[in-house]
């Protein structure tokens, strides 16, 4: 081999100071002169022989056996998808390639459709799946690769190492690694996920909007209760009635979506549903029995027009400016929880429903729309006729009493006249006699 001041020849290596080259022994190979070390095929190579100056590649059907001497039946390296779990936001999958980097991969007379994988996380804990059947914690994809999915309990961003393990308990000597996030949004904002990394992003909630699940997507964002969205656009409105029910939990656990209370209906659940009548900001359920209905409109229009008719008969000890400013009052107090948005105590909001009365809302006190139901429009249009009704009949009313007044004016002055002429008349025949 040649005096020690001499390099080896390629294929062979000096150890230490040994006079003479050795030749690398099978399963390693050296392709330089003058080295002092032997090399490690690469991933899927051979050395067959000793002596040798170049690795010899494996097929596609085969890899490198246990001590890198011979290609046997087998794949390697084999392509391994680590999937999250379903409540999992980060990455939707990762592709990772295992036993790529060691002779761990496979043993003589053994392919890797047999291999395990261990998984272990940077909190020290691990996981040992079988890439096996659908149905186990690995499971076989249709080309081939291994799809495995681990558990993330804490909300971080996970690192994860993956190695291939062989029947005979031999490991990958440098897995590869792979990160997860686990993250989940707050109450005041609705997730974004990406449909093919499936990363996540939050976004604000506007108001009104129920946000409270961490994982929610816009397309699943329920309204608050007391609030009203529709159906066709991203929209919160301010309900003006305590008709608008937001998302509630069914019994079997299943999510029931925002809604109208019962009887309410419409935009803003302002409006009540056919066979309910609207009574002091609420839905009350019509009568079956259209006879009740009738007779509750005759009785209180009876009422009325008795009211009215006292009201005249004691006008002089209730004069009727005193009575404008008591209904004037009565509406004021009616309306105050309608037109300003504040929690009014329930004392409070009581008094104000009952002094609605003052508003001679006739349609609601009568339950006239039970036997005649009316759009919003035609309610709307028949408040204005009644009102223009009873405003024509007062105008009427008074113009009579105006002339009957005009009447008894003019016929007290002729009487007047007439007695003053006969007391003339009678005073002049006294001169004259």
């Amino acid at each position: 081999d040649g005096p020690a001041c001499e390099p080896c020849p390629a294929g062979r290596y000096r150890d230490g100071d040994a006079a003479a080259c050795q030749p690398c022994g099978a399963g390693a190979y050296q392709p330089e002169q003058g080295s002092t070390v032997c090399l490690s095929p690469d991933p899927g190579f051979v050395v067959p022989t000793d002596g040798s100056s170049e690795q010899t590649p494996c097929s596609s059907t085969s890899v490198p056996s246990v001590d890198r001497t011979v290609c046997i039946p087998g794949t390697l390296p084999r392509t391994v998808i680590l999937r999250q779990p379903a409540d999992v936001v980060g990455l939707e999958y990762q592709t990772i390639v295992v036993g790529a980097t060691s002779r761990a991969a496979a043993d003589a007379g053994a392919a890797l459709a047999d291999a395990a994988y261990e998984v272990t996380s940077d909190n020290g804990e691990s996981w040992t799946p079988i890439c096996a059947a659908p149905g186990t914690a690995g499971q076989r994809l249709a080309d081939g690769a291994c799809a495995y999915t681990a558990p993330f309990p804490e909300l971080r961003t996970w690192v994860l190492q993956l190695r291939a393990v062989n029947r005979l308990g031999l490991k990958d000597d440098v897995p590869p690694t792979v990160s997860f996030t686990r993250a989940r949004c707050t109450a005041k904002e609705f997730a974004i996920l990406n449909a093919t990394t499936g990363a996540l992003r939050c976004s604000e909630c506007p108001p009104g909007a129920d946000c409270a699940d961490p994982l929610v997507q816009r397309t699943a964002v329920q309204a608050q209760p007391g609030f009203w969205s529709p159906s066709d656009a991203w929209a919160f409105y301010k309900c003006p009635l305590d008709s608008c029910l937001g998302a509630t939990e069914g019994d079997n656990g299943t999510i029931i979506p925002a809604r109208c209370a019962d009887g309410f209906a419409g935009k803003l659940c302002a409006q009540c549903k056919d066979g309910w009548f609207m009574a002091f900001r609420t839905c009350q359920r019509c009568s079956d029995n259209i006879g009740g209905t009738i007779a509750v409109f005759g009785v209180t229009t009876l009422v009325v027009l008795l009211i009215v008719y006292w009201l005249y008969r004691v006008r002089y000890l209730l004069p009727p400016d005193v009575g404008k400013i008591i209904v004037s009052t009565g509406q004021v107090i009616g309306s105050v929880n309608v037109v300003f948005a504040i929690s009014w105590p329930g004392e409070f909001n009581t008094l104000s429903n009952a002094l609605k009365v003052t508003m001679l809302d006739f349609f609601t006190l009568t339950r006239l729309v039970c036997a005649a139901p009316l759009s919003y429009f035609g309610s709307f249009i028949a408040v204005l006729t009644a009102f223009v009704a009873v405003s024509v009949g007062i105008v009427i009313y008074l113009a009579r009493q105006l002339s009957k007044r005009r009447h008894r004016t003019v016929t007290a002055r002729n009487a007047r006249q007439a007695r003053v002429q006969r007391a003339s008349g009678a005073r002049g025949g006294s001169n004259s006699t």
